[in-house]
């Protein structure tokens, strides 16, 4: 009998263990939620039969969120559309028709965004032929001449200026015989050159050539990457606000990494940047390096299937950096990714094809509505080139 009862409790605590657990809430699958990434051809070049998409200076986008890019194909023109391709259209710049004798061109990465205005420098052009600072209206988009460069005060622009949050552009420059090197500074109000430097340090005696973006740095000193010295890989100068002083950040290691191009980025006491040459596989890297100069480190490399050649690095309002490779990716042809700075993470987003449009080059630069906007070399009707965006949105993995 004794059996029969134990039996019986043996059976009623099974009995009670199974119904618990029919009863018990379920655990979920843990959801996370992540950013995909949708590509779209917003514009071609193919109506336009003067321009292209191969320009390496990018798309800048003004306050109110329009495209614009200035396009060097013999004179220099404008290109601008709205955000979704819409009212594309483009003009020519001044050049061999408004100043008889000679051709503009624009210098650097595009434009640079001052105020409610987005303004460029040229190389040659105006009634002196020395070169022009012009503004463009983007509401209206009328091109103004505001200044024009003469013989006389011996300054011949040689790259895109950058602005100082208030009043004025700075801009780099070299006399007639290219013996020497100068800052200007142009107060965009009084519209007239204000200062001239000479840049300090023997430049010339130790080779650098000055090849890339001026970009303004979050202590006001301004920062110069891509300056090719002789015999040597790349470097980064910085120059302090009152131009009194030009030093040496950091010359770069050919056997870890060399020729930097594309914008610096900086961004919590460093500043990261891009090498197109060096890593493993000499496809290119991430870098990151103190403010001073110190702690230079190789955060991620390419290898070809995330990207070869990385040419644009870009900080989004999302606090992720993101760029383009000029060639890799699935169908070498380039590709778009995200860098995330905490796990030094490459993820590709965007594998550009010849059927879409390949090859990106140039600036790329966030709109008003959080999208990326970038340039195709190649692709559209004709194999003209072409802009798209990238534009993030959420999606549920379970």
């Amino acid at each position: 009998m004794r059996y029969s009862i134990k039996y019986y409790g043996i059976a009623v605590f099974t009995s009670l263990l199974i119904l618990t657990s029919c009863f018990s809430p379920r655990k979920e699958k843990e959801q996370t939620k992540e950013k995909e990434a949708e590509f779209k051809v917003i514009s071609t070049f193919a109506k336009t039969s003067k321009l292209s998409g191969m320009t390496d200076n990018g798309l800048s986008i003004s306050n109110d969120g329009r495209l614009f890019a200035v396009i060097n194909e013999g004179d220099a023109y404008l290109w601008t559309a709205l955000p979704n391709g819409d009212d594309a259209k483009s003009r020519m710049l001044h050049g061999s028709v408004t100043y008889p004798g000679d051709i503009t061109m624009n210098m650097g990465n595009g434009l640079i965004k001052a105020n409610a205005k987005l303004y460029g420098v040229t190389e040659k052009g105006g009634d002196n032929g020395g070169g022009t600072i012009y503004s463009i209206e983007p509401k209206t988009q009328s091109v103004e001449i505001e200044y024009e460069f003469t013989n006389k005060e011996n300054l011949k622009p040689i790259s895109l200026p950058v602005f100082d949050g208030d009043s004025s552009l700075i801009g780099l420059s070299e006399n007639e015989k290219r013996q020497k090197l100068f800052w200007y500074v142009y107060n965009i109000y009084s519209k007239k050159i204000t200062k001239k430097i000479e840049c300090a340090g023997d430049w010339f005696s130790f080779g650098y050539v000055p090849n890339g973006c001026i970009q303004m740095g979050p202590d006001e000193s301004i920062y110069i990457a891509d300056v090719f010295a002789s015999g040597k890989p790349g470097t980064i100068l910085r120059i302090d606000k009152n131009f009194a002083k030009t030093t040496l950040v950091y010359e770069m290691d050919a056997k870890v990494a060399g020729e930097p191009d594309g914008d610096l980025v900086f961004l919590n006491g460093k500043i990261y940047g891009l090498a197109s040459g060096g890593g493993p596989t000499d496809d290119g890297l991430i870098y990151s390096i103190n403010m001073d100069g110190t702690a230079f480190d190789v955060l991620a490399t390419f290898n070809g299937a995330n990207g070869h050649l990385p040419t644009s690095l870009f900080k989004a309002t999302d606090g992720m950096l993101y760029g383009t490779c000029y060639g890799g990716g699935v169908y070498d042809r380039g590709c778009f990714f995200k860098f995330d700075i905490k796990d030094k993470k490459i993820s590709v987003l965007k594998d550009f094809k010849d059927s879409e449009g390949s090859y990106p080059n140039g600036r790329i630069d966030e709109g008003k509505d959080g999208a990326i906007y970038g340039f195709l070399r190649h692709g559209g009707e004709g194999d003209k080139g072409a802009v798209y965006s990238i534009n993030f949105k959420w999606k549920w993995n379970t």
